[in-house]
């Protein structure tokens, strides 16, 4: 099967040449540089000298970062290997912040994997929390759309099984009214997020068998059936904000 995702001997040759001690410095120091600058509202592109020089490697971003106005993933540099140190998203949803005030740092470590998994685990490493949510699709085996019964059947049975097996039965409605989101909550501890993932899929494999619907584990909804919003004050909310977001954008209305 093709897969995007990294073989394990590249995982391993990832961590070989990034030390995940040494990438663990450079977020710190990332992320202390990044709240001075935000804390001096410096408004413009992101200062990527500065940043390059605190961080301790070069410091680029995906997109152009002369474009202020646009969202953009802030990488570092080793080498010729990147890793990702934050993103921000688009002017219109940054609340009059700077692009500095506006940077969401990225917790994850790509040098941690399973060759030195244990080492992290240490009770005396400074691991960030880590928490992540899994977004999927339901639909019946002939592919059809579920009814709204057979959504909260399922999100029931799901929470159900959570419980059983310790993790959080917390589940959220998407904009499609076939989507469904899980929460693996925020853990020091990459053994923890691990098995809180070991058991989000369990709990969505034994629903599935209780419900007789299927998961398609896509942020989309099942490619046989209309899209339909979902009727939850949630979506509703989320929807008047979009509106009213594009209203005050006239170049984003079409």
């Amino acid at each position: 099967m093709k897969t995007p995702l990294p073989a394990n001997d590249k995982l391993a040759e990832f961590s070989q040449a990034i030390p995940w001690e040494q990438l663990e410095d450079q977020k710190r120091r990332f992320n202390k540089a990044l709240k001075q600058i935000a804390h001096e509202a410096i408004e413009g592109p992101l200062p990527l000298d500065r940043l390059s020089e605190a961080t301790g490697v070069p410091v680029s971003t995906y997109y152009d970062n002369e474009d202020d106005a646009s969202g953009n993933v802030i990488l570092a540099n080793v080498g010729d290997k990147q890793y990702v140190l934050g993103s921000l998203v688009s002017k219109r949803y940054r609340s009059g912040k700077t692009p500095a005030q506006s940077v969401v740092p990225y917790n994850l470590n790509p040098s941690v994997n399973h060759t030195n998994l244990q080492e992290t685990e240490d009770p005396g490493t400074r691991i960030r929390a880590m928490g992540a949510e899994l977004e999927f699709g339901l639909l019946h085996p002939d592919g059809s759309a579920p009814s709204e019964d057979d959504m909260q059947r399922f999100i029931m049975s799901y929470q159900a099984h959570a419980r059983r097996v310790g993790i959080t039965p917390e589940v959220d409605r998407e904009a499609c009214q076939y989507q469904v989101e899980v929460h693996i909550a925020p853990a020091i501890g990459y053994q923890r997020t691990r098995q809180a993932l070991d058991g989000i899929l369990a709990s969505i494999a034994a629903s599935s068998e209780s419900t007789g619907l299927e998961s398609a584990i896509f942020s989309s909804y099942p490619i046989e059936s209309d899209f339909k919003l979902t009727d939850d004050p949630k979506v509703h909310t989320a929807v008047d904000l979009m509106v009213e977001v594009n209203q005050e954008f006239p170049e984003y209305m079409q």
